[in-house]
Order: structure tokens, then sequence, then C-alpha cells
């Protein structure tokens, strides 16, 4: 009994170990405020120290609006050329929930099956993730909702079920990574890591719709990986896919770590271009500040850690 006990507790302990590693509990968390100061916007901040030096990111944004939501994911069971495997869809809402979780969030994650997507439309404002294609029969549902006031966050060529409707239409091509953007982009600010979707969105398109690049782009800035688009009262935030390998480029992973940061950021609401900085925080810790260009009516500032041994993040708002 007592040698039960004693592996017992070897196994929790290493388990415990194993999450410090990976989550690098302990460092403490950023602080962050921000303040107008005639046209520009003032974030001073503080980084926690850590065992090494590592990655992190400060960047701003215009928005429209900040909403906090729980999220649902749509579970349709469609496998097609360009859905997103139900077993990845499955693999995204425990990878995001888990990265929600690790970076102090609030919000919740659940899944849904197609058959009760009328129900959660009818209880109000709140974020779908849908990763494949709908039954036509609920297209016209869901664009109701999201111009009320819903955000979509809209995962490859076949998840806008009202793609081609009101003003709204995005067209999707397959995406070239070997030929990407990626030093000066809008993606290495937020340090985004789906890099590598089969299809990406035209960015002409997004600027038809009034929307916002916000991801990765082709060499051409012809393609992109992601873009926030208003429509009526409620965005969608638009992302290449669908979910399909490599590892650690396309899969659900990567769209969690993703989806975890730019949801909490406020990104769906943007109404325009990413402002940011790139951060090295020695191992002593860093505090110091960073000037923006305000824009709009409100902006959202955000800072967090961009390696795998920290999940440190924090968000404010400044009206201007």
């Amino acid at each position: 009994m007592r040698s039960e006990t004693l592996i017992a507790a070897f196994v929790v302990g290493m388990m415990l170990c194993s999450t410090f590693m990976v989550y690098g509990i302990g460092p403490g968390v950023p602080d962050l405020e921000a303040s107008v100061i005639g046209d520009d916007v003032l974030a001073e901040y503080s980084m926690p120290s850590s065992d090494h030096a590592y990655p992190g990111v400060i960047l701003a944004v215009p928005v429209s609006r900040y909403r906090q939501d729980d999220i649902a994911v749509l579970m349709t069971g469609r496998n097609g050329i360009q859905d997103s495997d139900p077993s990845m869809v499955q693999g995204l809402v425990d990878h995001l929930s888990a990265e929600l979780e690790n970076i102090g969030s609030d919000s919740k994650v659940s899944m849904i099956e197609e058959r009760y997507l009328s129900s959660y439309l009818g209880t109000g404002n709140g974020t779908l993730i849908i990763a494949s294609a709908l039954d036509p029969s609920l297209a016209q549902e869901v664009s109701e909702w999201v111009w009320n006031g819903g955000v979509l966050v809209s995962i490859g060529p076949l998840s806008i079920p009202f793609n081609g409707q009101d003003n709204l239409t995005i067209g999707y091509v397959p995406f070239d990574h070997d030929h990407a953007i990626s030093e000066g982009s809008a993606s290495e600010g937020p340090g985004l890591r789906m890099v590598a979707p089969p299809f990406g969105l035209l960015s002409s398109d997004v600027e038809s719709c009034q929307g916002t690049v916000l991801g990765l782009t082709d060499d051409d800035q012809n393609v992109t990986t992601m873009a926030a688009i208003p429509y009526g009262q409620g965005a969608v935030l638009a992302m290449g896919g669908p979910i399909k390998e490599p590892f650690r480029a396309s899969m659900e992973d990567v769209f969690a770590w993703d989806l975890a940061r730019c949801l909490e950021a406020g990104l769906q609401w943007a109404v325009g271009p990413l402002s940011y900085e790139p951060l090295t925080v020695p191992s002593s810790g860093l505090h110091d500040t960073s000037t923006f260009k305000g824009e709009g009516e409100a902006m959202s500032i955000a800072i967090y850690s961009l390696d795998d041994a920290h999940s440190l993040f924090s968000c404010v708002r400044v009206s201007l």
C-alpha cells in the first residue's frame, strides 16, 4: 500500500513538473497600462523575469468595439477535401480550451452539432467557429446572427455559409507558403503560427469588404492567411484552411494558439492595420514603454510571449 502511494505521488509530481516546463508556470504575469496622450497611445508594460531570455511582442490595433465571448465550435461531421477533418475539429476544441486557460482567459469552449445550431443562434451574441461546409438551409440564419452582432470565425474556403451575399464576397485560392512574406509582414508582429494553410483569402476581396488583412501574405500580397471583416453589427474573422497537415504549420495546435491570442486581443473587431514592436525579454525581466499612433475610436493593446516555455498575456483597451 505504501509503495502504491509513493508511486502515485511520484506520477503526480512528474505531471506537475511537466506542466511547469511546458507552460512556464511561476514567472508571474505581464503588467500593462495604456493612456491617451494627444494623438498617441502610450503603453507602459512589464514582462516578468525567467530562467532564460524569451521573445515577446506588444501590438496595437484600432477596433470598432470589444467583447469577450464564450466560444462554440461547430461539428458538422463533413470530411471533404476543403473541409477540416472531424478529428481535427475535436482537436481544435481541446487545444483552444487549453490555450485560453494558459493565458488566463475566462472564455469557455464548447462543441455543438449542426442539428443544434439554430438553437444556439437563438440564444444571442457569441463567437462561433465553423471549419467546414454547412447545410445550405442554415446559411440565412447564420448570416442574420452575425449581422446582428455575432462573431463568426471561419476556417477554410467553405466556412462562410453566406459568402457571396450582402456585399460580402471572399475568394479563396491555394496558398503558396514557399513564396510567402514573413519578415515585416502583418503575421510577424503578432507571431501567428498558422503559416501554411491549403487555401488563403484574396486580399483584394478583403479590402473590397472594408476588411483588414491580419495574416501572412504571399510575396505579391495577393493572398493572406487571415483577415477581419465587419458584417453589420458583427464580424467575421476569416482564416485560411482547412485544418490539415503539416504539424505546427496548419494543424489544430497552431490554429488554437493563434485564435486564443487574436480573440482575446479583439482582432476580430479590427478596423485598421496592426502596429507592433517585437520584444526580447532578458532573464531579469523587462520594463519599458511603447507609443502607438491613435486611430479610430478605440484601440486594443496586447502584450504576450511568443515561445513555448511561457504562456504570458495581457490586454487593455483605450477609447480615443
